[in-house]
């Protein structure tokens, strides 16, 4: 039993479409969590600078994780739409609507946490 070449290439391409999409929300995820671990360590919720994430006595993993996810999710601007322009110039359309709406409410979600959060929990992280 062979597959074809096209059927490779449509699941390749959607297995990148499907990652692609939930890097930014694995991402947030990471920081929220992270985030409401400290809170619950600190007694109050942390601020840029008060204190350091990395002096919260907390093991590595999760804060690395974190940060592993960071220069990714800043990258799926600019993949995603490729992708979503592979998907409509081949013949095997691996873009679906939920997938679409799923990046850009995270994308957006991101946006907020950075720019209008009245907590900083995303300038605290990378602060």
């Amino acid at each position: 039993m062979t597959i074809s070449p096209k059927k490779i290439w449509f699941l390749i391409g959607r297995s990148c479409f499907i990652l692609t999409t939930l890097i930014p929300t694995v991402f947030l995820l990471g920081v929220v969590s992270y985030t409401l671990r400290s809170r619950w360590h600190l007694g109050y919720w942390p601020s840029p600078s008060r204190p350091d994430p990395n002096w919260l006595p907390f093991d590595d993993f999760h804060y690395e994780l974190v940060h592993f996810f960071l220069m990714p999710t800043l990258l799926t601007p600019i993949v995603f739409p490729l992708l979503r322009y592979a998907a409509r110039k081949t013949t095997c359309n691996f873009a679906y609507g939920s997938q679409n709406l799923i990046f850009i409410l995270s994308w957006i979600l991101v946006l907020v946490m950075l720019f209008f959060s009245p907590v900083d929990f995303l300038t605290w992280f990378l602060d």
